[in-house]
C-alpha cells in the first residue's frame, strides 16, 4: 500500500519539471524505508561449538547453565568476553558458557534441565559490545560448548585425577 502511494505520488509530479530531482530523492527514501535488510546475527567463535538458542529459566525458575558462575548487565560484553569470563572465574574452565539479553553470561559444566530449543528467530538479542553477534533475548540463552574445557577422571584403584587430556599413568 505505501509502495503504491509513492509511486502514484511520482505519476503526479512527473509532469512538473520543479519536482523532478525531488521524485527521485522521494523514491529513494520511501523505497530504502520499505527495503530493509539486515544480516543475521553472528554465532561462530571457533574452536568452541555454538549448541543453539534455548530457553534459559524453567517455568519453576531454575536457570539452564545455573548460577554457579555468572556476570550480569555487562557494559561492552561481546561473545569472547562472556568465553574469557568462563576460562578465568573459579571452577574454570567451564564446559558450556551462554549469553541472554546481550549483557548476562553464564557459565556451567551441566544443564539444570533438558535444553528447550528455542527458534532463531527468537535469540535476536544483540549483543552488548558487538551489534553482529547474537546475545539470546528475553528468557533465552545462547550457548557453546567450550572448546577449553577439560573432563576430570578418576580410575579406581588409582589415588591421582588428571585431565583425560593429559592423564599419565602413575
Amino acid at each position: 500500500m505505501q509502495l503504491s502511494f509513492v509511486f502514484h505520488f511520482i505519476s503526479f509530479f512527473s509532469e512538473h519539471r520543479a519536482f523532478r530531482a525531488h521524485r527521485a530523492l522521494s523514491f529513494d527514501v520511501a523505497l530504502s524505508s520499505l527495503l530493509t535488510f539486515s544480516k543475521p546475527l553472528t554465532t561462530e567463535l571457533p574452536p568452541n561449538q555454538y549448541l543453539g538458542c534455548f530457553v534459559a529459566t524453567a517455568t519453576n525458575g531454575t536457570r539452564l547453565l545455573g548460577t554457579e558462575a555468572y556476570e550480569q548487565n555487562v557494559a561492552g560484553l561481546t561473545q569472547e568476553g562472556c568465553k574469557t569470563f568462563c576460562d578465568s572465574h573459579a571452577g574454570a574452565p567451564w564446559k558450556y558458557f551462554g549469553v541472554e539479553f546481550g549483557r548476562d553470561c553464564r557459565c556451567s559444566n551441566e544443564t539444570l534441565f533438558i535444553p528447550v530449543p528455542a527458534g532463531a528467530g527468537e535469540c535476536t538479542t544483540p549483543m552488548n559490545g558487538s551489534s553482529t553477534q547474537a546475545g539470546g533475548g528475553p528468557n533465552r540463552v545462547v550457548v557453546w560448548q567450550n572448546a577449553n574445557y577439560t573432563t576430570f577422571v578418576c580410575l579406581l584403584g588409582e589415588y591421582v585425577c588428571a585431565s583425560a587430556q593429559a592423564m599419565n599413568r602413575i
